[in-house]
């Protein structure tokens, strides 16, 4: 099944007892309501956990060698871009390498050929699974009943539903396809 973003609110807004929004960038009050948290809440659910379906691998570029000073975990000897679509870095070509994630930045003592395993900020709704979509309806729901309603019960209620849902979710999802996250790289694996 394919959803839109309208069709995502209009889950979440069923969810609370709130009636139907024809489009989300509309311009009645629950329309922009819905348009204001949207994007947020996406990012959120999608950085929750890493979605098979929003599972990427890069090859990162390096930006600089020698020390690299990072707050959390000492020092690193390079860094490297993060891409643009990361939302959450989940393990590195060389899964028992350590690295820090520093802004937009991933800092590691990795020398060469680093790739990058992350939840990448999947936008095409057409690529959100069923469950990703009930979780995001869930999270929606918990926000819009106290920003539409104004009832703060509902929105624990909904609140505390969507987080005692989302183990249920993710281990749904994670058992949908068998690809976990690799601990090597083939290419590098070679070389050696």
């Amino acid at each position: 099944m394919s959803y839109s973003e309208t069709s995502i609110c209009n889950l979440a807004l069923g969810l609370i007892g709130v009636g139907r929004i024809a489009d989300i960038a509309g311009t009645t009050a629950v329309e922009r309501d819905c348009n204001a948290i949207f994007d947020h809440a996406r990012e959120e659910v999608l950085g929750g956990y890493h979605w098979g379906f929003a599972r990427k691998q890069a090859l990162l570029a390096q930006l600089a060698t020698g020390p690299v000073i990072t707050s959390d975990y000492g020092g690193y000897d390079y860094a490297y871009a993060l891409p643009a679509d990361c939302i959450r870095p989940l393990s590195l070509s060389d899964a028992t390498t350590q690295f820090s994630r520093e802004g937009d930045e991933i800092h590691c003592n990795l020398s060469e050929s680093v790739y990058l395993y992350y939840t990448a900020d999947i936008t095409d709704t057409a690529k959100f699974t069923a469950k990703f979509v009930n979780a995001l309806a869930h999270r929606l729901a918990g926000q819009l009943a106290l920003m539409v309603k104004k009832d703060k019960k509902m929105s624990q209620e909904t609140w505390d539903l969507y987080y005692a849902l989302l183990p249920q979710l993710e281990a749904d999802d994670s058992r949908s396809d068998n690809n976990d996250i690799p601990t090597s790289n083939p290419y590098v694996d070679a070389r050696n």
